[in-house]
């Protein structure tokens, strides 16, 4: 199952709080949202998952404690310049029935500002 590699840079002047999750899977919903349209701008149908962890919403997510102080116990610390790599699978979020090229953009809610902040767009292309 093909993922989804990304990078998140520390770009600010002071260290962030950084939530982590030992399975890719359970990044998804908690710390991150994918957004994902095809070369027409029409998102794919999304999984049971995706439904289920509410993927396209705009609400912050509603975990009490993040998944890294429930696994771990606190947060990584993202110090400036520092750079974190994640990977997560469209795959788990969409159903990819239509080969084609599609974009791919993910966000992540930070409770400092109180808004998404979203990675740059990428461009795949996935084929059966």
């Amino acid at each position: 199952m093909p993922v989804t590699d990304f990078v998140t840079k520390n770009i600010s002047g002071h260290p962030i709080a950084l939530d982590t999750a030992r399975d890719s899977k359970d990044l998804l919903g908690s710390v991150y949202k994918v957004d994902m349209v095809d070369a027409k701008t029409n998102p794919p149908p999304e999984t049971e998952l995706g439904i289920s962890i509410g993927n396209r919403t705009q609400a912050p997510p509603s975990l009490t404690l993040s998944p890294s102080q429930a696994l771990f116990g606190h947060p990584e610390t993202l110090n400036p310049g520092e750079e974190w790599h994640d990977s997560v699978s469209v795959y788990y979020l969409y159903s990819l029935r239509q080969p084609g090229e599609y974009t791919i953009r993910v966000r992540r809610w930070d409770p400092e500002t109180k808004t998404w902040v979203r990675s740059n767009a990428i461009t795949d292309t996935y084929v059966r």
